[in-house]
């Protein structure tokens, strides 16, 4: 059967793959691959290097699989949460495999730090990170994003400073449902606002009243002005409309899905020196690592490495994450949060939902603010 499934998963997964320096000499490998779904394979790697065991969890995903889809999910549909398993979310959403995504405001908010967009809505503002995002038709790329975003009140301009900021510590930030219930934010005017038009968050809304600052919110639509922007502009009354545009650099246009995380790691099939990070500290140790790359002949790979287990999986430092995406045929690479985070979950021939393939490093999941899921409408 495991010889049948090698065969099978030729295309998408190597037998024995064969990383080059600063990844440790490879002595032994013991591969176990299986198939997810069509399009979707996972393989299972137990190798004995020169440093130390390392156990390594790969998915493989060709995107020209028609029954094959990609999209992110945020914990608890909120920004600011408790957190959620990877297991929990993929369970959730029926997906058949997905990882850990983006570094977080962990034990505080929880936020993702960087982009996120979901069912081609823009729910998190990027930072200066990469990320990777997927388009309408599952075709993939890697990119750092910028948007600037404005409110047209009336005939004014006014500039908005982001996006799902809680609270607003400055300027105008337009709020949406996905942050979830905003508390209380006294000096704050937080204009209730209703999508009229378009697609939120880049839409025109009708004023429909002014939120009571001094007590919670439930997750709504909301324009929040900060004191610092008091006078700048003149307010709305309610029925006005406002306008929210916002001008990105990539364009969002036709993208479904977009998730942070960094640094890259791989371009043009070679290690890349990120400037941006995260880098140095933590990051320039041995810890267990996630990452998401894409390959010259249309896979995607999502990456698991356990680590801090000295008897199971020694972890990897970022350049030899890169020399494993690029064993594995990757041309542009990128990490994902890691440490006790890394997390990869599949579901195996003959279970009913994804679960946990590796061994995290804190014991049990953690609870972490999003990930990346794979769907299939293949029949199992």
């Amino acid at each position: 059967m495991a010889l049948i499934a090698a065969i099978a998963l030729a295309g998408l997964l190597p037998l024995a793959p064969q990383p080059a320096a600063p990844f440790p000499h490879v002595l032994t490998d013991a591969a176990t691959l299986s198939e997810v779904a069509p399009g979707v394979g996972y393989g299972d790697y137990e190798m004995l290097t020169a440093d130390g065991p390392l156990s390594v969890h790969v998915l493989a995903i060709d995107l020209s699989e028609p029954t094959v889809r990609l999209g992110a999910m945020l914990a608890g549909d909120h920004l600011i949460s408790q957190g959620e398993p990877v297991s929990s979310m993929a369970q959730r959403s029926a997906a058949v495999a997905g990882i850990n995504g983006d570094y977080f405001d962990i034990n505080q908010t929880n936020e993702p730090l960087n982009i996120l967009i979901q069912n081609g809505r823009l729910e998190r503002m990027p930072m200066q990170r990469w990320a990777i995002a997927l388009d309408r038709y599952n075709a993939a790329r890697f990119a750092e994003f910028s948007i600037a975003v404005s409110a047209q009140i009336g005939t004014t301009i006014v500039p908005v400073r982001t996006i799902n900021a809680w609270p607003p510590e400055n300027g105008v930030v337009l709020i949406t449902p996905e942050l979830g219930p905003i508390r209380a934010a006294p000096n704050v005017t937080e204009l209730q606002l209703e999508p009229t038009n378009g697609t939120p968050p880049f839409a025109t809304y009708r004023v429909t009243g002014i939120a009571d600052n001094a007590g919670t919110q439930p997750a709504g639509y909301y324009l929040a002005i900060a004191p610092a922007a008091y006078g700048t502009f003149p307010l709305p009354n309610t029925g006005d409309a406002i306008a929210i545009t916002g001008d990105a650099q990539p364009a969002l246009t036709d993208l479904q899905t977009a998730i942070g995380g960094g640094p890259l790691l791989v371009k043009n099939a070679h290690w890349f020196a990120d400037p941006d990070g995260p880098s140095g500290g933590e990051f320039a140790k041995h810890t267990p690592e996630s990452g998401v790359a894409t390959t010259g002949d249309g896979r995607l790979l999502l990456f698991e490495i356990d680590g801090r287990q000295p008897d199971l999986s020694i972890g990897l430092l970022q350049p030899q994450l890169a020399a494993l995406m690029i064993a594995f045929g990757a041309t542009t690479g990128m990490q994902f949060d890691g440490g006790g985070s890394s997390t990869i979950v599949a579901r195996m021939p003959g279970d009913e939902d994804a679960t946990v393939q590796n061994s995290p490093s804190d014991g049990a999941e953690r609870q972490v603010a999003d990930g990346l899921f794979v769907y299939s409408d293949a029949p199992r």
